[in-house]
């Protein structure tokens, strides 16, 4: 698979335009959501009655919502600073320099230059690089300044290094292989690579739902069986109870890191497996984190997971099929400044063209998860634990700092879960239509 050059041809679609007025105006779009939610948090606006009545104090309101106007000037500041720095690498053609960079690099330790795996394999492991020294003083402040501030962070230096390096390591190792094979079946594919490309991207996908929880995810946290006692009793009870084929539960040690709290389930057919965060065991009472994994276990009961994976997989198809079409467009390479023709370019500059497509599934897949997050609330109440799951939700918004009463536009473009108050009033709502009913 080699690199050709490509001549100049005639008129053509301003596409660097294109791309670089779709980055300003997405910007514009996000800071006018951001204007939004911080307004809103500026308000003096009184606690939600359904908060209220669940002893949620001014004190414990007032605080989240500092923590929440902190991290969202922080993510102004971040993410203005990388949209800058995109349209500055775009406009003065950095992505064609670095390409060129890495030919020269080769041919210097005499490699074949016009080998695109080489190159891709090059470019990739360069700009993780890049990326991670620009990205690295924000990571820092982030974790020791601003998650410091408000009590979340445990983490160490020394672990934060090991938490890094172990990360580029993951990136220079599987980042490469998946990028060659990647390549190797849209090449081998033809005039149909969309049809390969997308049964390896299915592949890769399962293959990584084994991989992380045993592999990589142990190289972060230490995970250990749940004891013995009433709560490991009651959980598999209740997996019993619904059919759920929970095989093991693990106690991960998330407190090393921060103070934040959460629980994930993982496993394929008849092999489930429960991580609680020791975070979560300590901020919950065993009835609500009850509550909460009867919610989790809803999202099995109701094939959320799956549809969630076909969702994704017709969006990726749908994207492969569209660049099928442009794939031998040598315009595109050329308006941004390239002088040879590459799958891996031209994928990547497709994505680019074409952001306002993922932007539109990103929309998709946001409301979607929301409505699955009704309905896992509704399984759970259906098992009687809707006062259960109340409560606990209640709490770990409370531990987390969480937003408890966000702008509605802002939440809608950018929360995969309804607000709490929304989630409150759902349940309630059921509760009401059932005593009716009675």
């Amino acid at each position: 698979m080699t690199v050709i050059p490509i001549k100049s041809t005639g008129s053509r679609f301003p596409y660097k335009n294109f791309v670089l007025g779709m980055i300003i105006l997405q910007h514009a779009f996000e800071n006018y959501l951001n204007w939004r939610q911080m307004k809103r948090l500026q308000q003096n606006r009184k606690i939600p009655s359904e908060l209220k009545e669940l002893n949620i104090s001014e004190e414990e309101y007032a605080k989240s919502k500092e923590y929440t106007r902190a991290k969202l000037r922080f993510e102004i500041i971040h993410d203005s600073f990388s949209v800058l720095l995109q349209v500055l690498r775009i406009f003065f053609l950095f992505g064609p320099w670095l390409w060129n960079l890495t030919g020269k690099i080769l041919e210097s330790y005499g490699y074949d230059a016009t080998n695109e795996y080489y190159r891709a394999t090059l470019l990739l492991i360069l700009d993780s690089l890049l990326d991670k020294v620009v990205d690295l003083p924000f990571d820092i402040y982030f974790t020791f300044v601003l998650e410091q501030k408000f009590g979340f962070n445990k983490n160490t230096p020394l672990l934060f290094i090991k938490d890094e390096i172990i990360t580029l390591v993951l990136k220079f190792t599987l980042g490469p292989l998946v990028l060659c094979v990647f390549l190797w079946a849209v090449d081998k594919g033809g005039d149909y690579f969309y049809i390969w490309a997308e049964i390896l991207v299915i592949v890769f996908v399962f293959i990584m739902l084994w991989i992380y929880p045993n592999f990589i995810a142990p190289l972060f946290n230490k995970f250990t069986e749940l004891p013995d006692g009433t709560l490991k009793d009651a959980l598999y009870k209740l997996a019993e109870k619904v059919g759920f084929p929970l095989k093991k539960l693990f106690v991960c040690d998330g407190s090393k890191r921060s103070a934040h709290s959460n629980a994930y389930m993982y496993g394929f057919g008849n092999n489930k497996r429960i991580v609680l965060f020791d975070t979560l065991m300590n901020h919950l009472e065993e009835k609500q984190i009850e509550g909460v994994l009867c919610h989790e276990i809803g999202h099995w009961k109701r094939s959320h997971t799956q549809k969630q994976m076909i969702m994704t997989f017709i969006q990726i198809f749908v994207l492969f099929y569209v660049y099928s079409f442009f794939r031998k467009e040598a315009s595109i390479f050329l308006d941004f400044g390239y002088h040879e023709e590459s799958t891996f370019l031209g994928l990547s500059l497709f994505l680019m063209v074409f952001s306002p497509l993922q932007f539109v599934f990103t929309l998709v897949s946001l409301k979607m998860s929301r409505k699955y997050e009704f309905q896992a609330d509704e399984f759970a109440d259906g098992l009687g634990y809707g006062d259960e799951l109340i409560h606990g939700l209640i709490k770990i918004h409370k531990e987390n700092l969480s937003n408890l009463d966000p702008d509605p536009l802002y939440a809608s473009f950018h929360y995969t879960h309804p607000t709490l108050v929304e989630r409150i009033r759902h349940l309630n709502a059921i509760k009401t239509q059932k005593a009716k009913k009675e």
